[in-house]
């Protein structure tokens, strides 16, 4: 019974949206208690890609949901862009330099959401203000988003060591 409850509880405090397309997913997790929203964005092609970024979340009004980039998730992206310049004989300076624009607006200022995702966002977060009682998850958000780059960067790290040992 107590961990039913736990769970109903944890499921009122996080909203999980996954959209996927042919070989694209999106996943964005929405902490109500901690106002943040994990995003992870994912190809399943060759090469894969992997992208997970840790925002900040805030209601602004009526179903007015804003998100910013958080400082330390746009220095993790700043630096992905940087690696993957060096690496890629296809993306120009330009290409870089735009990216890295947007990184910066994203970090420095809110991003209202989309009306589809702010509507499911509010309806969710209207559960939760009706029957939410208080539970402490395993781990944060953040900490989530921190073991999802501890891992991403042991793979990349097995994977230059196999280029090195290959070569």
């Amino acid at each position: 019974m107590r961990a039913k409850r736990f769970q109903r509880a944890m499921a009122l405090r996080r909203m999980t949206v996954h959209k996927r397309q042919d070989v694209f997913s999106d996943t964005w997790e929405f902490d109500f208690v901690e106002m943040a929203m994990l995003y992870e964005y994912r190809v399943f092609d060759w090469p894969p890609i992997e992208s997970d970024s840790l925002y900040a979340l805030r209601r602004c009004g009526d179903s007015h949901w804003e998100v910013q980039l958080s400082p330390d998730s746009a220095e993790e992206r700043l630096r992905e862009i940087e690696r993957d310049a060096q690496t890629s004989a296809t993306m120009s300076a330009e290409d870089v330099s735009r990216l890295r624009e947007s990184i910066l607006k994203h970090r420095d200022g809110w991003r209202r959401l989309d009306d589809h995702m702010a509507a499911q966002l509010d309806t969710h977060f209207k559960l939760f203000i009706a029957g939410y009682e208080p539970v402490t998850p395993d781990f944060s958000l953040e900490v989530l988003w921190r073991r999802m780059l501890a891992l991403k960067r042991e793979k990349e790290k097995r994977g230059s060591l196999r280029q090195v040992r290959a070569a």
